[in-house]
């Protein structure tokens, strides 16, 4: 036989607490609780990247005189235009392929049966446990005139002469995203 008691409002208490239709909201005080844990990451964010941060915007401000006059410098420079064209344009093309092959790979990851999505995401893991050193040269090798993948493209009748894929755009873009599918 189970006891209950009553409170003074009325309700009855069991074994958990008060029986009503509603599960009771946690306290203000019981979400918090955990936040204190995050404590030493916040500090070493505030630290470590906040701080340069803001110490970076006010010296592009501040020196050598206080005002725009370096940014102006920055985009009336032909030069620097280039180099910014050419960094964002190297950002968005790694991004936009990433994304076009990291995605379909998360969703086959999931599709396919658990054993083989181990296997594949243990794969795609492999590579970020590999020397950034060991995977760019790898690259270097399978990209270049002489490499695999030219000799491959040429052996089935796909090309007639190799195609410049090292030191350009494309061998960046390849081996930068490579590196960056396993972070989507």
């Amino acid at each position: 036989m189970k006891m209950t008691a009553t409170t003074p409002t009325g309700s009855a208490l069991g074994a958990a607490g008060p029986v009503s239709g509603k599960a009771s909201a946690p306290s203000l005080a019981q979400r918090w609780r955990g936040a204190s844990n995050l404590l030493p990451a916040l500090l070493f964010l505030g630290l470590f990247f906040l701080a340069p941060l803001i110490g970076l915007l006010l010296r592009g401000v501040l020196e050598p005189v206080p005002g725009l006059g370096n940014y102006e410098q920055l985009f009336a420079n032909s030069a620097y235009a280039r180099v910014l064209l050419n960094t964002f344009s190297v950002a968005g093309l790694v991004t936009l392929f990433s994304l076009l092959l990291g995605f379909p790979l998360a969703w086959a990851i999931t599709l396919v049966p658990r054993g083989w999505g181990r296997w594949i995401l243990n794969i795609v893991l492999l590579s970020m446990w590999t020397s950034l050193l060991a995977r760019t040269y790898s690259w270097l090798v399978l990209l270049q005139a002489s490499g695999v993948i030219n000799k491959a493209l040429m052996a089935m009748g796909i090309i007639d002469a190799p195609l410049e894929m090292v030191h350009n755009l494309t061998g960046v873009v390849i081996g930068m995203s490579y590196i960056m599918i396993p972070f989507i």
